[in-house]
C-alpha cells in the first residue's frame, strides 16, 4: 500500500485533533481549605474541616424586615455522580435523594458547557413544603479542580448570579 506524504499528514492531523477533542481535563489536586472563591460584597464563607466543605452565605433584607439567607456550597465532586451535564441535569429533575434530600429541580433553564466543566441553572423546590414555589438554583462543576458549587437558597436570580461568578473565579 502506497501512502503519500499528504495522506500521512492528513491522517496524523486528524488523529491529533481527535485526541485533543477526546482528551479529559486532569483535575489539579487542590487543598479545599485553601480554595476560596472571590465573592461579591456581603458574602462570608466558613470552611468545615470535618466535612471538607465550604458554606458561603449572604443575608439580604426580606419583605418583613428580617434577614433572608442566600447560600451556596463548595465541595469535592463526588465520584458516584454523573460528570456529564445531561446526566447530572436528569438526576436533578428525577431523583429527590440525589443532591439535596427531598428536593428536585422543577425546571432546568440552562445547561452550559464551560472551558473546564459545566453549569446548570434552574428552579429547585423542596417537596415537603406545599407552599414552596421554588427558588433559583445552580450547580457548577469544575472538572479542572475536581470540585463543584451548588446552591438553591437565593432570594433572586441576581444573587444567584453572584454565587455563580464566585465559583467561576476559583483558581488552583
Amino acid at each position: 500500500m502506497k501512502r503519500t506524504l499528504g495522506a500521512v499528514l492528513c491522517f496524523s492531523l486528524a488523529a491529533t485533533f481527535a485526541l485533543a477533542k477526546d482528551a479529559k481535563v486532569k483535575p489539579v489536586k487542590v487543598d479545599l481549605a485553601k480554595l476560596k472563591p472571590a465573592v461579591a460584597e456581603g458574602w462570608t464563607g466558613d470552611f468545615n474541616a470535618a466535612l471538607q466543605s465550604w458554606t458561603f452565605e449572604k443575608y439580604t433584607p426580606g419583605a418583613d424586615d428580617t434577614n433572608v439567607p442566600n447560600r451556596f456550597y463548595l465541595d469535592t465532586f463526588p465520584s458516584d455522580r454523573p460528570k456529564d451535564v445531561e446526566g447530572y441535569a436528569k438526576k436533578l429533575q428525577k431523583d429527590q435523594t440525589f443532591q439535596d434530600y427531598g428536593s428536585l429541580f422543577t425546571a432546568v433553564a440552562e445547561k452550559t458547557k464551560l472551558a473546564a466543566g459545566w453549569l446548570i441553572t434552574g428552579t429547585q423546590k423542596y417537596l415537603d413544603d406545599a407552599e414552596d414555589k421554588g427558588q433559583p438554583a445552580f450547580v457548577l462543576y469544575r472538572e479542572d479542580l475536581g470540585v463543584y458549587c451548588r446552591g438553591s437558597v437565593f432570594v433572586s436570580e441576581a444573587v444567584r448570579a453572584e454565587a455563580i461568578e464566585a465559583c467561576k473565579s476559583l483558581t488552583p
